[in-house]
Formats: C-alpha cells, structure tokens, sequence
C-alpha cells in the first residue's frame, strides 16, 4: 500500500524538483583569459583575467539568478583552490553553491561550500565534465534539462548535449569585452534567463528588461 502511495505522489507531483541550475566552466569562459587552472591569489591580478566591466555584468546576472532561487555551480578542469580563489577574488563566490574541479594536493578545508576533487587535470575532461554534470543533477534533484550549461570547449558542450543536458551552450570569451557579440557569455546567458524567467530583451515590448532590471553595462 504505501509503494502505491509513493507512487501516486510521484505521478501526480513529479519526482524532480523544479528550480534551474546554472553550471559554468571558469576559463575561457567566465575569464577573457586562461588561468592554466593554477591561479594563485598571491601571485596573480584578477584583472589580468577578466575586467571590471564584465565583472558587473557577470555579478549582476548571478544575482538575479539566485533572487529566483536557482542554483550555480562551477565545472573547472581548474585546481579546485585556484578556481575558488579566483571566483572570490572577482566577487562572485559569493553566489556559487558548489565547485567541482580537478584534484588539487592544497589543503581545501577553508572551502565551506560542496566541493569533489576526485579528477586530475590530466584526465579527459569532455568525460569528467559529464560526470559532473551528473553529480550535480543528483545533488539537486532536478531532470537534465533544467540544468544549463556553459563551456567554451566544443568536446564538452557536445559531449554533455550527447548525454542528454541539452541545454548546454558553447561560449566565446573573446567576445570581451564586446557584451553583445552573439557566442559572448553575457548575450547567451541573458537569453536564456529571457526564456525561464519571462524577462524580455526588447525594451520596447513593455516588458521587464534584463537590460532595466540588471542595469547591464556596454563599453
């Protein structure tokens, strides 16, 4: 009687939870340019990666994602304490849920947030990118295609689509600074929150804009 109960429940309500989960690899994509996955907070200068401009952009897109109460994860071939130095030292860690990144022989303790380490960098990564990707949608309980996923590596964008994350898009950083070059993060990202989250792109709609809400700022 109750495995039929369980099973009505999960007919009539869904077994998956119904929030969206953003996951973006770090290098190349978020960053202009590629930390070599050992960025060092006492050796480097953020801005040798990625400039104020986007990182507004990029800060105020994170925080209209969890203000609707999704999820960001990053998904970094990095070494797991480069990427969350980095991601601190640019300001966006606060807004992160989780890192999955490759080994890394530091001691990661002081990192509160979910970590797993499990991989090298010298892995093949299109494989452990997926993996992650399906780690991630166990962890939050959610059908694959709420997961949206942004990498500018084509082995990894085809690699996740082929397992079925279809929402998986292939990102251009040398569209910085250039906001609105159409494979720029901003552009695709702002595109995709237009569709889940009913904003518009077209100020001229009478919609709520991203460009209004966010304040969205072009060189």
């Amino acid at each position: 009687m109750l495995g039929y109960v369980v099973s009505l429940y999960n007919y009539l309500v869904g077994r998956k939870n119904n929030h969206n989960v953003f996951v973006f690899d770090l290098d190349n994509t978020i960053t202009i340019e590629h930390t070599g996955g050992v960025y060092d907070s006492e050796d480097n200068n953020y801005e040798t990666y990625i400039n104020k401009n986007m990182i507004s952009n990029v800060t105020n897109l994170f925080a209209c994602i969890k203000k609707n109460g999704d999820k960001i994860y990053i998904n970094s071939r990095g070494l797991l304490v480069s990427v969350y130095d980095i991601c601190c030292d640019i300001g966006i860690d606060t807004y992160i849920d989780g890192y999955y990144c490759a080994h890394d022989y530091r001691s990661f303790k002081h990192i509160r947030k979910f970590t797993h380490s499990k991989y090298s960098m010298h892995c093949e990564w299109g494989k452990v990118n997926t993996i992650y990707l399906n780690m991630i949608r166990d962890s939050e309980n959610v059908d694959k295609r709420n997961i949206y996923f942004f990498d500018d590596t084509s082995q990894n964008v085809n690699a996740a689509r082929n397992d079925g994350f279809i929402n998986s898009f292939l990102v251009n950083s040398n569209g910085y600074p250039d906001t609105m070059g159409e494979y720029n993060l901003i552009t695709i990202l702002k595109r995709c929150m237009s569709n889940i989250y009913d904003y518009s792109e077209n100020v001229d709609d009478g919609k709520t804009s991203l460009n209004d809400t966010l304040y969205i700022q072009y060189p």
